[in-house]
């Protein structure tokens, strides 16, 4: 037989365990803390909400990751002065995740050259979440690619449909070698990404993410309580035997 073929990882492994620190605090473990560091739950960036540092800062000192948002970063004078100010707050070890508007041209074109710039002047920029559309698998790659080889590696492709998560898996695959965040978002929130209720696309999708093994799945949109939280963690949203856990909650 051949055995360099691997055998396809049970969805349930996919759960989180719990595990004790040195000093006693329980923490949650599974795939996504082992390549951020951070627990399986994070606040997404919104403006004008986390366009300011406040929130952001106030989830960094207790050990959670909120996204700063790149809406309102409309110059480089605010982007710098904002970064400064929030980088000068966050407690030691931890760093910024900038949520990037692709829908808008000029945002866009002004903050992809600030993040490389910021980040070889030695701010803590640990990853990039590209919303308001996916961008075509070329553009993508190449500036993926660019991201990495500067050291930011925790990014985000964030879907609301079915042509999104097409396009967001087709860019995993070309990166075999990078771990992608693909954030699945519901309608409930709201719409702004999706009009689709979120269990409905997981369901849809689901088996078709799990088959791309450099891609972490976080969900979120309508997600409000901690019982919404933890049956998406551990997978008993989805009915039928087989639980159906994602890897982080937004």
């Amino acid at each position: 037989p051949d055995n360099s073929v691997k055998a396809p990882v049970p969805w349930s492994s996919y759960a989180p365990r719990t595990v004790k620190l040195p000093d006693g605090t329980l923490r949650l473990s599974n795939r996504f803390t082992e390549v951020s560091g951070f627990q399986p739950l994070f606040g997404g960036g919104m403006t004008p909400t986390t366009t300011t540092t406040e929130i952001v800062t106030a989830a960094a000192e207790e050990g959670y990751i909120v996204e700063w948002a790149g809406g309102g970063q409309v110059t480089e004078k605010i982007f710098r002065q904002r970064l400064h100010e929030l980088c000068e707050n966050l407690p030691e070890g931890s760093g910024v995740l900038f949520n990037a508007l692709y829908l808008d041209p000029y945002l866009w074109q002004l903050h992809k050259p600030l993040l490389l710039a910021m980040r070889a002047e030695g701010y803590p920029i640990l990853g990039v979440t590209i919303t308001g559309g996916i961008p075509p698998l070329e553009e993508a790659t190449a500036m993926l690619t660019e991201f990495h080889r500067a050291g930011i590696c925790l990014n985000s492709l964030k879907v609301g449909g079915d042509g999104d998560i097409k396009r967001a898996l087709a860019i995993a695959e070309a990166l075999p070698e990078q771990t992608i965040i693909i954030q699945v978002e519901g309608g409930k929130a709201g719409g702004h990404h999706s009009a689709t209720p979120l269990e409905s696309i997981l369901k849809r999708h689901y088996g078709k993410l799990r088959n791309h093994p450099n891609v972490l799945l976080a969900a979120g949109g309508g997600v409000a309580t901690k019982e919404q939280v933890a049956a998406l963690l551990y997978g008993t949203w989805s009915e039928g035997p087989a639980p159906r856990p994602v890897d982080a909650v937004f």
